[in-house]
């Protein structure tokens, strides 16, 4: 028998091994899937026993009848050492196969993804619906794996909190609302957020005065208690979803007092309903101006949008408007805007993101960039306003969570959103908008479904908001139920629909669920 060439077999088999081994690792970190994890270290554990036997012929039965006399004895030892490092090796290989092969069916099972439909080109109601279900079950059990607890027991006392600054009152909003406990607090009482977002409302190029008033009086008849506005509007524009005509900021740095106005009355028609808003100060994305707005203003078009978070004279503009609005005073209702417990949060900004693997193409942990300007930008607004609570108003992207599933867009730190740092260990940063921790209130930002995505809306929106009841949610606001049918003409979306449409019932049995817990 050719020993060296069966040596030389085995050094060959040992080397395909060790690159199997790598690549495995490779993929599984690339790809944040436990169960390539697994099988890189099976394939770890087996390289190290197998480079532990001293050079042998391992699989052949025989081979000491081939051997000269003399070396028989110790190759006999060397054959007991060898049998028992196999089945050392083919024990540890079939644990860590079967624990991979386990990661992997639940990875497909629980948490695929759409890709796992693309050859279909025509998915069933069913898969479109078990895909739904599955994006959004990743995210809330990454909030039930923290074991949160909410509800907390408040006293029942109508009065104001001695804790609160400033009148606190307007209209028929009494009161700020805290974070308190992981929950949101109303005067020492628990207190639920059930609304729509109504990013529009204060744009005066699409609504009428009449028509504010109209949208907050039908609104609140439905029983929702908050709205989300954008709170700007930057760069004079024709195309309604990209700028606006009436901007609150035309060139950066100037301010349209008669568009800010707007805001005021937006406020004061909010209040006079006993509606609450949640003032969005920015826009990642490119309808209303927004970042982009920012950084060619001050860099010229093409610059990398990155640039909002980090470029010193930008970030000076960013923070001379959120000191315009928050020092404010209302021309409709003489109250500063930090006095005004209509304003239910100022948030940072509408999914404040990166590009993808713009941290780590910049030698950045992923995170790191969005984490240092959002303590930046948050502590900004609490040195000016101590009443009202601060959201990021992030998607819920993260770095490092749970790696169990297919979805890996979710964390694998490419939008630069680290999720703990921005919001968790941010002590401005009053409650979250999308998973909850312990001591932060958690408001289902948005939810929504483009029309025709699944026969019902309904029934998706039913699913989801009862996983956020069961893990201690405080509160939902639907994108997007507008106050009459047809409104919006020409800038609507398939994701916008009216309270006679699919989707209102289960709405409006959220704000039902609102006003029984607010009573």
């Amino acid at each position: 028998m050719d020993f060296q060439g069966q040596r030389l077999s085995e050094k060959l088999y040992v080397a395909i091994l060790s690159l199997a081994g790598a690549v495995a690792f490779l993929v599984g970190y690339l790809t944040q899937s436990f169960a390539n994890m697994l099988i890189a270290f099976s394939c770890g554990v087996g390289i190290s026993l197998l480079m532990s036997v001293p050079d042998w012929p391992i699989y052949n039965k025989h081979p000491i009848k081939w051997l000269p006399a003399s070396e028989a004895p110790r190759a006999e030892a060397k054959q007991v050492c060898y049998t028992q490092c196999r089945t050392e090796t083919l024990a540890v290989w079939l644990i860590m196969t079967a624990l991979a092969m386990t990661c992997q069916a639940a990875e497909y099972c629980a948490c695929r993804d759409t890709s796992s439909i693309q050859s279909s080109d025509a998915p069933s109601e069913a898969e479109l619906e078990s895909i739904a279900r599955a994006r959004f079950q990743v995210q809330i059990n990454q909030i039930r794996n923290l074991n949160y607890s909410g509800a907390g027991d408040y006293a029942t006392t109508n009065s104001i909190s001695t804790t609160s600054t400033g009148p606190g009152k307007s209209g028929l909003n009494d009161g700020f609302v805290k974070a308190k406990n992981g929950d949101l607090v109303l005067n020492d009482r628990r207190w639920y957020a059930a609304g729509t977002n109504a990013f529009y409302a204060a744009q005066a190029d699409l609504l009428s005065p009449d028509d504010v008033t109209s949208l907050m009086a039908v609104h609140a008849m439905k029983g929702a208690n908050v709205l989300r506005v954008f709170a700007f509007s930057d760069g004079y524009g024709t195309q309604q979803n990209i700028l606006t005509p009436v901007p609150f900021q035309p060139r950066l740095g100037e301010y349209n007092e008669e568009a800010l106005k707007r805001l005021d009355f937006v406020l004061a028609a909010a209040a006079a309903k006993g509606i609450r808003l949640v003032l969005t100060l920015t826009n990642y994305w490119p309808f209303y101006g927004g970042q982009r707005f920012y950084v060619d203003s001050v860099k010229g078009t093409g610059a990398p949008q990155e640039l909002f978070y980090t470029d010193p004279e930008i970030r000076k503009y960013f923070k001379d408007y959120i000191t315009k609005l928050a020092t404010r005073t209302n021309t409709v209702t003489g109250q500063r805007y930090v006095d005004d417990p209509t304003i239910l949060a100022w948030q940072l900004g509408n999914e404040p993101r990166t590009s993808n693997g713009y941290d780590s193409s910049n030698g950045l942990a992923p995170g790191a960039l969005m984490t240092a300007w959002t303590r930046e930008m948050s502590a900004h607004i609490k040195s000016l306003d101590g009443n009202h609570m601060v959201s990021t108003g992030h998607e819920g992207f993260t770095t490092n969570g749970d790696c169990c599933n297919g979805h890996t867009w979710l964390n694998n730190g490419l939008t630069g959103t680290d999720w703990v740092a921005s919001n968790l260990e941010d002590p401005n940063v009053d409650f979250a908008t999308l998973h909850v921790y312990p001591g932060k209130p958690i408001v289902l930002e948005e939810y929504g479904m483009e029309e025709g995505w699944l026969s019902s809306r309904n029934t998706l929106f039913d699913f989801e908001l009862s996983e956020a009841r069961e893990s201690g949610f405080d509160g939902s606001l639907v994108w997007a139920v507008l106050h009459r049918e047809g409104y919006l003409s020409g800038v609507t979306t398939n994701f916008i629909f009216d309270y006679n449409g699919d989707g209102a019932r289960a709405v409006l049995d959220e704000y039902q669920r609102g006003k029984s817990i607010n009573a």
